[in-house]
């Protein structure tokens, strides 16, 4: 990706304020591919290959989950508002205030000024807002060369005070643009291209396994130059065993499958709002094809800005980003591989929609260019390096094949010991259901004992209450008896007084 502050005609404070910032430039070939619009016919077959916003989110580092996407205004900010970021007077600013092509907004010169003066002045924390807007402006949401309209700073505005994600707008910038040049006939191609370089390279040239991050990827591994024509030779020539289809150094294991009501994801973007269907991207992001999307999900929904009407379509699609529904282990196990069945829909689908599918050498006899085909060069450095590998891997095979003659054998043995014991289970088996049933005999028995003991208690208990009323009535007689004699002692007494 190229960071560049000043132009190859900047003045000379332009060149002192680059050697201040100490940025480092990585020079990619992103002006080639702006053309590759009107020549998207001869490249069709990659739309079996699509960027997601997952692998936007890995590139910028800027990751959706717990923030909002970027939402359109129907208004764009004031001058105020944007002379505040610049720590500019509204005047002044209003003087810098410009039209290009019907849209208005402020140069890269005069933004780059500002970025000098406030490098003299030692204002950091204002000179990074504004450099920050002049590469919205410039690289991320571009619309005219060098310019940096009021979309623009509306999305810059939108993440600086509101926390809102630029992700999915971008994505939905370069579907609009693509859709755009296929459907109303466009030449250029306008969105972030070197992000869009990053993604497309990376999916269509072999680079190491190891490299875990995109833009380490792009500054080690750099692929020659190609004019519009070469791009399009190059990505017509590509089949899916060309394509890379999971990068290493794209590691989401959920992924955003569609918003609220929507069967799939609505993105909204500064020129345009349209739908995205991640199920026709998912091998990038190391889930398998299961088979053929549902009918539904192939209805578009695509609507340019600028040809208004576009309030309430805007306002659903918001609504829908309320609810995200992710999916991940319940798409299958990792992997990039295609069913037969999604392969038969997709030959249906060409003949469908008539998709031309390009030999690259009829495009090359139609416009003259160079006769040896770039990707010459790689193929030989491919052979190079699977002849290199086959020595080894043969080496690896012969080894493999010991060690499974020792597996066997190692199986062989587990298989025996297994029979051993299951025979010594089977008799454990037998001795268990014998003592659960001389258990169950000898519960029975312990239940009778204790209802013949219950039995005997009861008796027992019945005989002493008997023997305990006769006690209480030999007591009431003995009493009675001993009442009698003591008045006949009585009597007898009196009687010997007298």
């Amino acid at each position: 990706m190229e960071i560049n502050v000043g132009s190859s005609s900047s003045d000379v404070r332009s060149v002192e304020l680059r050697r201040k910032l100490h940025l480092r430039v990585k020079m990619a070939d992103t002006a080639s591919l702006r053309g590759l619009g009107k020549k998207l016919k001869t490249v069709q077959q990659l739309t079996l290959l699509a960027p997601t916003l997952e692998e936007f989110e890995q590139i910028l580092d800027l990751p959706l989950e717990g923030r909002q996407p970027y939402r359109p205004m129907e208004h764009h900010a004031s001058l105020p508002t944007i002379a505040n970021v610049l720590r500019i007077h509204p005047a002044e600013l209003q003087q810098a205030y410009q039209e290009k092509h019907q849209n208005r907004g402020f140069t890269r010169e005069f933004l780059e000024r500002q970025t000098y003066n406030l490098a003299e002045k030692e204002d950091w924390e204002t000179f990074m807002d504004v450099l920050a807007l002049t590469i919205y402006g410039i690289v991320l949401f571009p619309k005219h060369d060098n310019f940096v309209d009021l979309v623009s700073i509306d999305v810059f505005l939108a993440c600086k005070n509101r926390s809102e994600n630029p992700v999915p707008a971008l994505l939905a910038d370069v579907y609009c643009t693509l859709s755009f040049c296929h459907e109303r006939k466009g030449k250029r191609i306008i969105c972030c291209l070197p992000m869009l370089y990053i993604w497309l390279t990376t999916h269509v040239f072999k680079r190491p396994s190891e490299i875990k991050c995109p833009i380490t990827n792009l500054l080690r591994f750099q692929t020659r130059q190609k004019n519009g024509q070469e791009w399009a030779n190059h990505l017509a020539s590509v089949n899916e065993g060309h394509i890379r289809w999971h990068t290493p150094w794209q590691q989401s294991t959920t992924i955003i499958y569609h918003c609220g009501n929507y069967p799939n994801v609505p993105l909204m973007g500064t020129r345009g709002c349209i739908n995205y269907n991640l199920i026709m991207g998912q091998r990038q992001l190391a889930y398998p094809m299961m088979g053929p999307p549902a009918e539904e999900l192939l209805v578009p929904f695509v609507v340019y800005y600028e040809d208004g009407n576009f309030i309430e379509l805007i306002q659903k699609a918001r609504n829908a980003w309320a609810k995200v529904v992710r999916k991940g282990k319940e798409l299958g196990v990792r992997s990039c591989a295609a069913k037969a069945s999604y392969r038969q829909w997709v030959k249906e689908r060409v003949q469908e929609i008539k998709l031309p599918f390009k030999d690259p050498s009829t495009s090359q006899e139609s416009e003259p260019s160079n006769p040896e085909p770039f990707e010459n060069e790689e193929v030989k450095e491919l052979k190079k390096s699977v002849q290199s590998h086959a020595a080894k891997v043969q080496r690896y095979l012969e080894a493999a094949s010991k060690e499974l003659g020792l597996r066997v054998k190692e199986r062989n043995a587990a298989l025996y010991e297994k029979r051993q014991l299951k025979g010594v289970l089977y008799n454990a088996k037998g001795d268990k259901e014998e003592a659960l049933t001389q258990a169950n005999e000898l519960q029975t028995r312990v239940q009778n004992m204790e209802e013949q003991i219950k039995k005997i208690v009861m008796a027992c208990e019945a005989e002493i209450n008997a023997e305990k009323w006769e006690v209480i009535r030999i007591m009431k007689e003995y009493k009675a008896i001993v009442k009698v004699k003591d008045g006949q002692i009585e009597e007898g007494d009196k009687l010997i007084e007298y």
